[in-house]
């Protein structure tokens, strides 16, 4: 009974203390690792809901927000005029959670700048995505690294960024892409007009079926020339410089094992 008591405690005051910070209105809010978990979503999204609320960047970071959680956030952002910048990384939000973002996104004409990363979105959250993202015309940044995407999720994003218009920056770090990703991948670098960096880092891109990173090290490996469309590799450190570039896209981070360099197409 006593352990019980002190956890209603707990979040009794860590709803109080919330209702008090979202209570001054502030234009910018950092709440990371409050681990106020879905209740204080639900009490930030109504905060987020009300017409006089003023916040343009929301950092709800390591906050162990689920489903229903981000329910109620997607719902608020149906609503919200405000918001510019929303930070929903290292949560638990699933492919309904993910789903649930991804209506809203179609809707929603003013967010600019949204990370999803580490939120176990998987091959389904991803394919949502790629609906809002194909009416989406606001979002410019956006982050999904760390989110067990398979070969489903990974092509259907790629294709996805080949139909954006305002994407500039995508970070699908660290979700296991590998193989699979690579032909999708090297697609984007021929076909985006708008996507100017792109991260990919941490995936064993162009290891080949195998997964040997020491294929990209070796400085003539086929996944980079792939995803260099044509470009020319500079050294074993795995950079490929690109001599005609035909879309807007400048970076490529393909960081792995033995891959350390940025690859600049300028």
């Amino acid at each position: 009974m006593e352990v019980c008591l002190r956890c209603c405690f707990k979040k009794y005051r860590l709803r109080y203390e919330l209702k008090q910070k979202l209570s001054l209105n502030p234009a910018s809010l950092t709440l990371h690792n409050c681990q106020f978990e879905d209740d204080g979503a639900i009490i930030t999204a109504d905060w987020l809901s009300d017409p006089n609320t003023i916040c343009s960047s929301l950092h709800l970071t390591k906050n162990g927000i689920g489903n229903i959680g981000a329910i109620a956030l997607a719902e608020a952002l149906s609503y919200n005029i405000n918001l510019t910048e929303l930070h929903l990384g290292d949560n638990a939000i699933g492919p309904g959670g993910a789903s649930a973002i991804a209506e809203a996104l179609k809707d929603n004409t003013t967010l600019t700048y949204l990370n999803l990363g580490d939120n176990m979105i998987g091959d389904e959250g991803a394919i949502a995505l790629v609906g809002a993202l194909e009416h989406n015309t606001t979002i410019s940044h956006f982050f999904v690294g760390e989110n067990q995407m398979g070969k489903e999720g990974a092509v259907a994003l790629a294709e996805g960024l080949k139909k954006t218009s305002t994407l500039i920056a995508i970070y699908l770090n660290r979700n296991g892409i590998c193989f699979a990703g690579d032909a999708a991948y090297s697609e984007i670098t021929k076909e985006s007009t708008a996507l100017i960096s792109l991260y990919l880092n941490r995936n064993g891109m162009g290891s080949g079926e195998g997964g040997d990173p020491q294929a990209m090290a070796a400085g003539g490996a086929s996944g980079m020339a792939d995803l260099s469309a044509g470009g020319e590799a500079d050294g074993a450190g795995g950079a490929v410089k690109e001599s005609n570039m035909l879309t807007a896209l400048t970076y490529l981070y393909l960081r792995d094992d033995n891959v350390e360099k940025l690859i600049d197409f300028v």
